[in-house]
């Protein structure tokens, strides 16, 4: 039989840290074999917390069975026991704290905080520091630094600007006692001498402390100065009280600043001034009233005629000055009726006046007439006065009676009214001249004026037949007693005597050839024809007036008869410088 006798396996105990801190981890493994058994509850491969020192057994079995084993021993340090200390644990805001550790040898404080090093933490906080022993081991401690902020301390005024000699408290808010610089005492009012500015220290129920700053304004007083326009005046006269230094003024008697008043008698004002910030200052001024003259206004006649004199003359006072430019005592002749006013000034160079009317009484308004201001020769006219009472014409002329006046001549006359004030006015009657006498001349149907004039009237058996024209002629249409009345420029006129005519008719008519009237007798219109341009075409009643006249530049043409009387009419009408004249009847 053979019997073979395996090798036992080379166990061999490893660990991951045969040195570790309490609490920490190791990993205890075998080799050589093929399964591992520890002692102590160890798990091969498993990482586990030793809580002290000790040796572990390992035990390894191979493939053919056969078991060895080996030992390790795993050394666990204690921990150090670190503290976190503080210089202080409680600091206000902006104060310094140094934190330090013990029971180790090197310190890590969370933070940013440097072992040792003073800082200034900003607000409350805990703070961890974790000690390192020589083993390497480490542990950790905590400390609160408490932060106190500061008191938010406030320096109040009652006023922060004040008049010189005002007074002003200052106080502090925010902490719980307060201490002032320049000797203030909190609360306490003082008057400050000039611009300063003070300091207030606050501390809190915490000891903790802060400050604060407030400025005092000192403005000095104005330099307020009472101003007259006028420290005399006389009574009734105005003076204007002002204030100067300051921004606004308040006056004693109810007087306002720069607004002018008449001061009833002598007295002394007192002005206050309040300048920009609120100062006030005072000044006085006294104002004398003088009493006026009693002033009387005299004249030599107070009732006068235009362009009569009088003299006004002031008494009362020393001097006078009279309205109207008027000189006290002369004589002069007022235009109308006018009050004037005598300024009569005293010693003391205070006015009065009075006044006086004077009445002037208009000279009547006296206005020459004449019933005709130009006459022809032999004719008469009536020259009357209007305006006044009675009445005196130059020329023995009677007023309101016709006379004949000769030659050219001016009138005066002289009215005189009730008030017994006299007037003129003046009158200038023309005497024209009348053209020579006339005759009456004729050439084949038109007569003519043997003397030229500005116009001509022509009649017919006694009656006119022509408005006051320019015409010298007339182209008579009918037999019968003619005359012709000849003008001047200044209308006068003469008048010539009866010339007969015999020898005007039907047989007058013309009608050249080619000149053709239809329908004749018409009601409505006529047309006329010609071998030539019609230029002009002219209708006549039997007097010779022209009724119609158009010039239609054509060789046929009709004209309308709208509004011409049924009768007898002549029709002119003329072509090539041909003029014919035939008779028409409208019905």
């Amino acid at each position: 039989i053979t019997v073979t006798v395996n090798s036992l396996p080379t166990v061999q105990a490893n660990a991951t840290a045969t040195v570790v801190c309490a609490g920490d981890m190791t990993t205890l493994s075998g080799s050589g074999a093929t399964t591992y058994t520890w002692s102590g509850s160890v798990v091969d491969g498993t990482s586990f917390a030793p809580s002290a020192t000790d040796t572990y057994t390992v035990t390894g079995t191979d493939a053919n069975g056969c078991m060895n084993s080996d030992m390790i021993t795993v050394t666990v340090n204690s921990l150090p026991t670190v503290q976190a200390n503080a210089t202080a644990t409680v600091v206000c805001a902006g104060q310094s704290t140094t934190l330090t550790g013990s029971g180790a040898t090197t310190y890590t404080w969370s933070g940013s905080v440097v072992d040792g090093i003073s800082f200034a933490p900003s607000a409350t906080d805990t703070y961890t520091v974790t000690g390192t022993d020589a083993n390497g081991c480490i542990n950790s401690d905590m400390i609160t630094v408490t932060v106190n902020s500061l008191p938010t301390v406030q320096a109040n005024a009652t006023a922060t600007a004040v008049c010189a000699g005002d007074m002003t408290t200052l106080s502090g808010s925010g902490a719980t006692t307060y201490t002032w610089s320049g000797s203030i005492v909190d609360g306490t009012s003082f008057v400050p001498s000039a611009t300063d500015t003070y300091t207030v220290t606050g501390t809190d129920a915490n000891g903790c402390i802060n400050s604060d700053m407030i400025t005092v304004t000192v403005n000095s007083l104005p330099t307020v100065q009472a101003n007259a326009t006028a420290t005399v005046i006389c009574a009734g006269q105005s003076t204007t009280l002002s204030g100067s230094g300051a921004t606004t003024y308040t006056w004693s008697g109810s007087v306002v600043d720069g607004t002018s008043f008449a001061p009833s008698a002598t007295d002394t004002y007192t002005v206050t001034g309040i300048d920009a910030n609120g100062c006030i200052n005072t000044d006085m001024i006294t104002v004398t009233v003088n009493s006026l003259p009693t002033v009387q206004a005299n004249a030599t006649a107070s009732v006068v005629c235009a362009g009569g004199m009088t003299t006004l003359s002031g008494s009362g006072a020393t001097t006078y000055t009279w309205s109207g430019s008027v000189v006290d005592g002369t004589a002069f002749a007022p235009s109308t009726t006018d009050t004037y006013t005598v300024i009569g000034t005293d010693a003391n160079g205070c006015m009065n006046s009075d006044m006086i009317t004077v009445t002037v009484n208009s000279l009547p308004t006296v206005q020459a007439n004449a019933t005709a201001t130009a006459v022809c020769a032999g004719q008469s006219t009536t020259l009357s006065g209007s305006g006044a009472t009675t009445y005196s014409w130059t020329g023995s002329i009677t007023d309101g009676t016709a006379f004949t006046p000769t030659v050219t001549n001016t009138y005066t006359v002289t009215g005189t009214d009730a008030n017994n004030c006299s007037n003129t006015a003046s009158v200038m009657v023309t005497v024209n001249s009348l053209p020579a006498t006339p005759s009456v001349m004729q050439t084949g149907n038109v007569l003519s004026s043997s003397v030229t004039g500005t116009s001509y009237q022509w009649y017919f058996n006694n009656a006119a037949i022509t408005t006051n024209g320019t015409s010298a002629t007339y182209t008579a249409t009918a037999n019968g007693v003619y005359q012709v009345e000849v003008f001047n420029a200044q209308n006068c006129s003469s008048i010539s005597a009866t010339y007969t005519v015999t020898n005007v008719g039907i047989a007058s008519v013309s009608a050249p050839k080619n000149v053709n009237i239809y329908p004749n007798p018409a009601s409505s219109f006529i047309t006329v024809e010609a071998d030539a341009k019609i230029t002009l075409i002219e209708v006549y009643d039997i007097s010779g007036k022209v009724i119609i006249s158009e010039n239609p530049s054509a060789v046929s043409y009709t004209i309308q008869l709208n509004g011409v009387e049924p009768g007898v009419y002549f029709l002119k009408t003329e072509k090539n410088s041909q003029i014919s004249i035939q008779k028409i009847i409208v019905r």
